[in-house]
């Protein structure tokens, strides 16, 4: 539950307390006496004590006026569901005359470098290419054992 759910439970419940007492009228004796010194050793002691019995129905409403107050607070309040990831591409079966990538297994492909140090150089490139930036220079054995990462593009 949230904090924004307890908050409104329990101001829920002092607005239905501070209603209750409001429309209960003034504290009275049991016989109706009404006095200004109402209490345990007040003027009602002589009057039979202190009557309570507009308290019962008031102790009915505050409980479900906070379960209320919670409820409405948390309706509508959805935990956020995270961003969904594209799926990664299928597989492609390897291809004994291109390397492999040291990162994901997946069989290189040959790409061009637009820029950098080395402009209009063939170099081995990823498929996976935004989920896995891995990188060989074409002399590279193709069984992916000398790789170099990333070192001759800039």
């Amino acid at each position: 539950m949230s904090a924004r759910g307890w908050i409104a439970g329990v101001g829920s419940w002092v607005a239905m307390v501070a209603a209750v007492s409001y429309f209960s009228g003034p504290t009275t004796c049991r016989d109706g006496w009404a006095s200004s010194s109402i209490g345990s050793r007040g003027a009602c002691s002589h009057h039979g004590g202190v009557d309570r019995s507009g308290d019962a129905w008031a102790k009915l409403l505050i409980a479900p006026a906070a379960i209320i107050g919670i409820a409405v607070a948390d309706f509508g309040t959805k935990a956020p569901t995270p961003p969904r990831m594209p799926p990664a591409p299928p597989l492609q079966p390897l291809d004994p005359d291109r390397p492999v990538c040291p990162k994901c297994s997946r069989s290189m492909v040959r790409r061009t470098a637009k820029r950098g140090r080395n402009p209009a150089r063939t170099f081995w490139g990823c498929p996976n290419h935004p989920y896995c930036r891995e990188t060989m220079r074409m002399d590279a054995d193709p069984r992916g054992l000398n790789s170099s990462s990333n070192s001759h593009l800039s």
